[in-house]
């Protein structure tokens, strides 16, 4: 049980998920409450440390032996998918990964995050305001910045979230923003 836990964890780390209010509520619970069943299990494991060093004098059975042969391979299969996964050989995400608000609008929001920064959260809630707002007056392309590392090295970014305006002198790129500041670039660019 405990390798499961682990390969969910690396499983939050390296596999995105679509932004949800169900999932992330879920994710955020198994979040919180994994630190605490590993804990249980390596106090577990200390104190079943006497029973597993006798059982290790005794010779396993043939069963037993495959049975243990079975969990490494299965544990290596985890691995291996996540490991494709976050190569993007599978399960291969477009950028931008959604389009949202007017697609025809003048001012574009390049925003760039990723679904495991605690930061992102909060700015996600800021974006979904602004999109509320100005969504007739935006275009907001948003890219997973794990997927999309080359349009966010092209545009010389340095942060995550990080936004960047299409405007008709130019780009202008920022880190994470305020309510205020994002409502004050779009105003100044589109009208309000």
């Amino acid at each position: 049980m405990a390798y499961l836990a682990i390969i969910f964890l690396l499983g939050l780390i390296f596999v995105p998920f679509h932004y949800s209010v169900y999932i992330s509520f879920i994710f955020r619970l198994l979040l919180i409450i994994l630190p605490f069943y590993l804990i249980m299990e390596i106090a577990y494991f200390v104190k079943d440390t006497p029973k597993r060093r006798e059982s290790k004098k005794k010779e396993k059975t043939k069963k037993e032996k495959i049975t243990g042969i079975l969990e490494y391979i299965l544990l290596a299969i985890f691995v291996i998918i996540l490991l494709l996964a976050r190569n993007g050989t599978i399960m291969k995400k477009e950028c931008p990964e959604v389009v949202q608000g007017n697609p025809d609008a003048e001012l574009t929001i390049k925003y760039f995050f990723n679904p495991f920064c605690p930061s992102c959260w909060k700015q996600e809630k800021i974006v979904h305001t602004a999109l509320k707002k100005y969504g007739q007056n935006i275009r907001l392309e948003r890219y997973d910045h794990r997927y999309c590392s080359t349009a966010w090295n092209q545009l010389g970014l340095m942060h995550i979230p990080s936004f960047s305006f299409e405007l008709d002198n130019g780009t202008k790129n920022f880190g994470s923003l305020s309510d205020e500041k994002l409502s004050g670039i779009i105003c100044d660019n589109v009208k309000c």
